[in-house]
């Protein structure tokens, strides 16, 4: 016994119906239950159709929702969407298309389970997004390093699987192109060489500008996090608090210039300080920020904006 449904694609054939089955399946757990309540009750024998535990046909070959179904499949039965992502091609075949269509709307128009679309589009998406995955930088001293971190692209999943759910509404053919950027950090950035304790910053493929600095304290086990990050906010004459010890902050430090790129770390103007670069750092860095002379901190923060792209390494 079976349902009717409609038949497996094929490469250039149409949808069918395949009509239903009347057998002699039964249904095992109502049977069961028939039998022992034949036996609870003394009788000496259980007739299968008497108790309607044959399985039942629910869907018919004129069912009006298979029909709809049918309909819908055969008019996209043929039809693919070719995405076009940084430099590569990835292909929905009409097979996959078809297989997440649940019937025909009321205007006539295909239901589409969303929720397979979605994981189509998140599947695409990691194997392009870059954002939190390891990539080689090219460092001005020449060396190429592996590094992770924030910086980087991510597909819109939401936004991309809305519009592959009107693409297959129009129900033919299509291609579509998803702006992806050739490189994550081009060739405009801050780099901050701590193994050298010197910072650039660059524009165009160019240093504009670079400066000594001290960063977090190793001795203290303080270091500056090493990654691919950004400038994610900018503030002036900004109080920075350590956690608090004993119901008040570790310390407070007043700087002009504050350009955070990874959590509580950042950088900024250290007028306490009046050296900077060379081994510092190791025995008296600061609490994981990227310390900058005050004048220097000052031309940096007039050339960078918010999401500046900012690459920390050792």
């Amino acid at each position: 016994t079976s349902d009717a449904g409609i038949s497996d694609y094929q490469a250039g054939k149409a949808y069918t119906i395949i009509p239903e089955v009347y057998g002699n399946s039964v249904d095992r757990v109502k049977f069961l239950q028939a039998v022992k309540d034949a036996i609870a009750g003394g009788q000496s024998s259980v007739s299968i159709e008497g108790t309607g535990s044959y399985t039942n046909v629910n869907v018919k070959k004129n069912d009006a929702g298979l029909k709809n179904r049918l309909d819908a499949m055969n008019r996209i039965r043929t039809m693919t969407i070719t995405y076009h992502i940084g430099g590569g091609t990835e292909t929905l075949d009409s097979g996959t298309i078809v297989s997440w269509i649940t019937g025909a709307n009321s205007d006539g128009g295909v239901n589409v389970n969303s929720d397979a679309a979605s994981a189509w589009i998140n599947a695409m998406a990691a194997k392009y997004n870059t954002a939190n995955t390891t990539r080689t930088f090219h460092t001005y001293a020449g060396a190429d390093i592996a590094l992770d971190g924030p910086l980087g692209w991510s597909m819109d999943t939401a936004g991309e699987t809305q519009a592959l759910l009107s693409l297959i509404q129009q129900e033919k053919s299509a291609e579509r192109t998803v702006d992806k950027p050739a490189a994550d950090w081009g060739n405009s950035y801050i780099e901050a060489d701590l193994a050298a304790q010197h910072v650039y910053c660059f524009q165009d493929g160019n240093v504009v500008w670079d400066s000594d600095c001290v960063s977090g304290s190793v001795k203290a086990s303080r270091q500056t996090p090493a990654g691919l990050f950004y400038v994610y906010t900018k503030e002036t004459n900004r109080i920075l608090k350590g956690p608090m010890k004993d119901g008040k902050p570790e310390y407070e430090s007043h700087v002009d210039y504050w350009m955070p790129f990874y959590e509580s770390c950042g950088l900024h103007d250290a007028s306490w300080r009046n050296k900077f670069g060379g081994d510092i750092y190791i025995n008296s860095g600061s609490h994981g920020c990227i310390n900058l002379p005050p004048a220097k901190a000052a031309e940096l923060y007039g050339m960078v904006g918010v999401r500046y792209p900012c690459i920390v390494h050792y």
